[in-house]
């Protein structure tokens, strides 16, 4: 099994940056009763998408707020899936949304070559199995470990 790369100096340096960024941020927004952060810009809408996601009958409104957005940061979690929702049609289209980052995800975490044809396969599963396909993919995505991932075949709606 592959083991996870933890995250460069710059990167944390960088995170950490942003999140007293942040922090000064809403502090000073606070206290003077501003709808922004200087400098900042307006902060990102990482709810934006869970309409369709409630409305598709995938997570709940309150489930996918809970976890489309990166707490301390207020960045996108899963940026290419919510991309991806927010230009999907419909519920199938909404569904297959999760299958190229779940089948990376499964990739990143398997010793063997990737499988090639994970994302055909997950697109006919979205055909037969739209919510628990949806569901299994965004596990995958959201999965802190690779260890994660095995629990993810068994979640349900």
């Amino acid at each position: 099994m592959r083991q996870l790369l933890l995250p460069s100096a710059r990167s944390l340096r960088r995170g950490l940056t942003l999140a007293l960024e942040l922090s000064a941020c809403v502090v000073v927004v606070t206290a003077l009763g501003g709808a922004s952060c200087l400098g900042l810009g307006d902060p990102p809408k990482c709810k934006a998408n869970c309409p369709i996601e409630a409305d598709c009958e995938f997570r709940t409104l309150e489930a996918c707020e809970a976890a489309s957005c990166e707490p301390l940061t207020g960045t996108l979690i899963s940026p290419d899936v919510d991309a991806c929702l927010a230009a999907a049609g419909d519920c199938l289209e909404a569904a297959a949304c999760a299958c190229d980052g779940g089948c990376d995800r499964i990739d990143e975490c398997s010793d063997a070559a990737p499988d090639e044809s994970c994302v055909t396969t997950c697109d006919t599963l979205v055909e037969q199995e739209p919510t628990q396909t949806y569901l299994e993919n965004r596990c995958r995505i959201d999965a802190k470990e690779c260890g994660d991932l095995a629990a993810c075949s068994s979640v349900s709606p």
